[in-house]
């Protein structure tokens, strides 16, 4: 069709939704590598700390953190001076907003990200000195919390690499518009890996960790058996 049928409305609920759910996921990813922080270098005081109400209010803070990036002015909604008119949906596409949304939507997370798994990289270096001095359980769960930790730093890795050529080559346009411009099919493209990186975190979690390929199992089969009973 090559317009947007559906009207301003439906255009600004499209557009905000999805600007606040692709910023909301690396905001969880930020999160999360937060709370794994805590739990490997204060691993008694913070989980005593980490009650169900503090859960519940992190969650929330990261979801009122990406409305908060997300919904600015996002719309730009015009019409083509070609005589004829042509209803588009499209971002703001003033440079103001394109490095403001790339960087809070992206950039800035994954430098916070960054720091924080150097941080717990470095605990690790730091620990596994003194390891011979560890009592037994505690490597046992020590050890649990590192293979967490990897799996996620991994899904992170994973997220930064698939969103990045899109963020980067989006925010290149914002500072030197038509001489940076990608060919548009390419620009798709990097758009669309972003999408798809969703669909590999099932791979991810089951082949870097034997807990997730264990519950996942469980899940399965048990549901499998009960179609079988019915």
């Amino acid at each position: 069709m090559a317009y947007w049928y559906f009207g301003q409305v439906w255009c600004g609920v499209y557009l905000a939704l999805d600007v606040l759910f692709c910023t909301s996921s690396i905001v969880h990813l930020c999160a999360i590598s937060l709370d794994r922080y805590w739990s490997v270098t204060q691993a008694v005081e913070y989980n005593l700390k980490r009650t169900p109400r503090r859960v519940k209010a992190t969650i929330v803070a990261v979801w009122l953190i990406s409305a908060v990036i997300s919904f600015p002015p996002l719309v730009s909604f015009y019409r083509r001076s070609d005589g004829a008119a042509y209803p588009q949906c499209g971002l703001n596409d003033e440079t103001w907003y394109i490095l403001s949304s790339c960087i809070g939507s992206f950039f800035a997370p994954c430098l916070i990200m960054g720091l924080v798994y150097a941080r717990i990289y470095r605990f690790f270096l730091s620990r596994r000195r003194r390891a011979r001095s560890s009592v037994c359980r505690r490597k046992v769960a020590q050890a649990r919390e590192k293979r967490f930790t990897f799996v996620l730093a991994v899904v992170m890795g994973v997220f930064v690499l698939c969103w990045f050529p899109f963020f980067f080559s989006y925010s290149l346009y914002g500072i030197c518009r038509e001489a940076c411009q990608l060919p548009e099919p390419l620009f798709k493209f990097f758009f669309w890996i972003g999408y798809c990186k969703s669909s590999l975190n099932p791979v991810i979690y089951t082949v870097f960790n034997q807990d997730f390929r264990r519950s996942f199992k469980h899940i399965l089969f048990r549901r499998r058996r009960r179609g079988f009973r019915q």
